[in-house]
């Protein structure tokens, strides 16, 4: 059966419905022509809308989202770039257990019954120093803002979403944890030019990433023989400590081991500083859900090391399409000298390079320092993408950019303080 298709050169000639918060229709584009909803400065008169008649756009709840979750996982699966944390399985484990903020779902859908075009969640948070802005929602569970979008009609889904949250959430829109090069974030950049709304990105930083082109062995051989000398020795002195395993889990086995990971990771300082999953049981059964739904459709992975049967090290990772994305890792750290991190770390690099189909692992690493930071050398440029739309864009687009200035120096004046005192204390 053939799709609805989502023609670049067709105009959209009737307002259509939105679905808002409690279910009521809103007109889609009828708070274009507010004050605030005028076109960028220097931008021609925003025109009616193109490439995107054949969509209609959605505002839902969470609990409304649910209704659509089978369209939804559908949209997951073909989506352009594949997001495990914008997932149905995942995102709604979270909201239900985890978020206390109000999130909005906001989708777009074919004309005509058919299937989702786009999905991103929307949120409020403080952009830097003190502005709270619409984002993309993100935040440490899911360090990855990617929204989906249907690969045959990307530009036209994302412009309908910018259009749809320009109108009725915000006419300033953040999209942190976005991976600029990647094919979403030029089709948002296409849409926003399309829509005659300013985009910038900021908050640049570099990710490691894995390429699985070629083996394991090939890229043992590309790293430094030192290092490979270090590695096989912190192997070699957990071996003489007693019997070794290395376990390559999926499935129900993959769950089972979950519950070992969490014990590991509340026996160290995640524990200490109470940030481990199961410090709070909320996280812990948000967490515990969306492995379970992960691992009943296969895209749960877990890599552990086990020490005469102790779990001492684990990696639990997810897949989607043709990218594994390493979401947790933990250890034992009494046995820290032979870095059993990195030891599981290399046991989940081999298993990833003999699973067919499968091209890159995203290491979710943000701008602190990591373990993996030394192990792989490519990187991927993330950021945060901003768009501004309507009268007064160029202002609130420079008052983003003197925020985030503001909350940087902000936090470098904090760690100065910081550090003097603790030579102070030293001293």
């Amino acid at each position: 059966m053939a799709k609805a298709g989502c023609d670049l050169t067709q105009r959209e000639g009737d307002a259509r419905g939105v679905r808002d918060h409690g279910g009521r229709a809103m007109e889609e584009e009828g708070t274009m022509d507010r004050d605030d909803m005028t076109p960028a400065e220097g931008a021609a008169p925003l025109a009616a809308p193109v490439a995107i008649s054949a969509l209609e756009p959605l505002l839902m709840t969470p609990m409304e989202a649910v209704e659509e979750a089978g369209a939804w996982a559908e949209l997951a699966e073909q989506a352009m770039e594949p997001n495990p944390f914008f997932r149905p399985e995942f995102l709604l484990s979270y909201l239900h257990h985890v978020e206390s903020e109000p999130i909005t779902i906001a989708a777009v859908r074919r004309r005509g019954g058919g299937g989702l075009a786009g999905l991103m969640p929307l949120g409020r948070k403080s952009l830097g120093l003190a502005w709270k802005t619409p984002h993309v929602w993100t935040h440490a569970y899911a360090p990855l803002g990617t929204p989906l979008l249907c690969s045959d009609c990307a530009q036209a889904a994302a412009e309908k979403l910018l259009r749809v949250v320009m109108s009725h959430v915000g006419t300033f829109l953040a999209m942190p944890q976005q991976r600029l090069d990647g094919a979403v974030a030029a089709a948002f950049r296409d849409a926003a030019a399309a829509a005659r709304l300013k985009l910038d990105d900021t908050a640049h930083y570099e990710r490691p990433v894995l390429s699985l082109e070629g083996t394991m062995e090939a890229f043992l051989q590309r790293i430094s023989g030192q290092r490979r000398r270090r590695y096989a020795k912190g192997y070699r002195r957990l071996k003489e400590q007693g019997h070794l395993v290395r376990d390559h889990l999926s499935g129900a086995q993959a769950v089972e081991a979950f519950e070992a990971f969490l014990e590991l990771e509340q026996s160290g300082w995640k524990g200490e500083s109470a940030t481990a999953l199961a410090s709070n049981p909320y996280h812990a059964a948000f967490a515990r859900e969306a492995v379970q739904e992960f691992a009943a459709s296969g895209k749960l992975l877990v890599d552990r090391l086990r020490l005469d049967e102790r779990t001492i090290a684990a990696v639990v990772a997810f897949r989607d399409g043709p990218r594994v994305y390493e979401w947790k890792i933990a250890f034992d750290e009494e046995q820290a000298s032979q870095s059993p991190g990195v030891q599981v770390v290399l046991a989940a690099m081999e298993n990833y390079f003999a699973i067919d189909g499968l091209l890159e692992v995203d290491s979710l690493s943000g701008q602190a320092p990591s373990l993996i930071d030394g192990m792989w050398k490519d990187r991927e440029i993330f950021g945060t993408m901003l768009i501004a739309g309507g009268r007064g864009a160029g202002a609130r687009m420079a008052m983003a950019h003197a925020d985030i200035a503001a909350y940087d120096t902000a936090r470098r004046s904090a760690k100065g303080v910081l550090s003097r005192l603790g030579k102070r204390r030293k001293g």
